[in-house]
C-alpha cells in the first residue's frame, strides 16, 4: 500500500508483505477507537456550542482513520471558522495546537518526499511522522 497520513498504513503494509504471518493486520480495529473518541467527544462537548462538537469529532475520526489524504483535513478545516464563536480562539493555546499540527504536517511532508521523490527507504521515518500527524490532531 502507498503511504499516508494514518498511523495504520506501516504496520498494514508489514502485514501485506509478511509471507510468514508474523505481523498482524491491526488495521481492522482501526473502527474501535474512531468510534469511541466520535461517541465520547460527541458526548462530552454537545452543549459547548453547536458547531464544537462536530467539529472535534470530525477531527478525531480523520486523525484515527485507516487511510488519511490531504483532501480529509478539508472536512475539519472548513468547520474550523463555525466552531470559533464557542473557541477561546484568541488565546494562546489554540494557536499553539495550529502551529503544531502544522509543525507535524510539514514534518510528514519531508519524509513523504525522501519516500517519493528521493526513493530512499525511510517508511519507518514516514510512520513516526504519521503518529506525530495523530498526536497533534489529538493534542
Amino acid at each position: 500500500p502507498q503511504h499516508n497520513f494514518s498511523v495504520y498504513f506501516y504496520p498494514t503494509a508489514l502485514h501485506l508483505e509478511d509471507p510468514f504471518g508474523r505481523f498482524p493486520n491491526v488495521a481492522r480495529w482501526a473502527i474501535v477507537p474512531q468510534f469511541l473518541l466520535c461517541l465520547w467527544l460527541g458526548w462530552r462537548d454537545a452543549a459547548k456550542g453547536h458547531a464544537v462538537a462536530p467539529l472535534l469529532q470530525s477531527i478525531a475520526f480523520v486523525a484515527t482513520n485507516k487511510v488519511i489524504t490531504a483532501q480529509y483535513f478539508v472536512w475539519w478545516w472548513c468547520m474550523f471558522p463555525l466552531a470559533l464563536p464557542w473557541l477561546a480562539w484568541r488565546r494562546r493555546p489554540l494557536w499553539h495546537a495550529v502551529a503544531l499540527w502544522i509543525g507535524a504536517e510539514l514534518h510528514w511532508l519531508l519524509w513523504a518526499y525522501l519516500l517519493e521523490f528521493r526513493r530512499w527507504s525511510v517508511r519507518p521515518g514516514v510512520w513516526a511522522a504519521s503518529c506525530c500527524v495523530l498526536a497533534a490532531h489529538l493534542a
